[in-house]
């Protein structure tokens, strides 16, 4: 019964690491303008979001060469794609 259950939580840690992922810029984004509010969303979550030390390794990820990264113009690539469609109500 407990390699089934080490299985399941193994399982769960994934899918919860892969959601976090998706959400990574945001927690970045929140954490960059109050470290105090992140750690004050993470207790109300009961520690779900990950700890402020992952948060700086994915920081030691992030591109910090002066000019546009690649995901900068990627963002502003979708913004606007989104701005076209809200305004004109097709794709061009």
């Amino acid at each position: 019964m407990v390699p089934v259950l080490n299985c399941y939580s193994d399982c769960k840690r994934k899918v919860a690491r892969s959601i976090l992922r998706n959400y990574e810029p945001l927690l970045l984004l929140l954490s960059f303008y109050s470290n105090k509010a992140y750690k004050y969303v993470r207790k109300v979550f009961i520690n779900a979001l990950p700890h402020p030390t992952t948060l700086r390794k994915w920081y030691q990820s992030v591109d910090g060469e002066p000019g546009f990264t690649s995901a900068a113009l990627s963002a502003l690539q979708m913004n606007a794609k989104v701005l076209w469609i809200c305004r004109f109500g097709h794709r061009h």
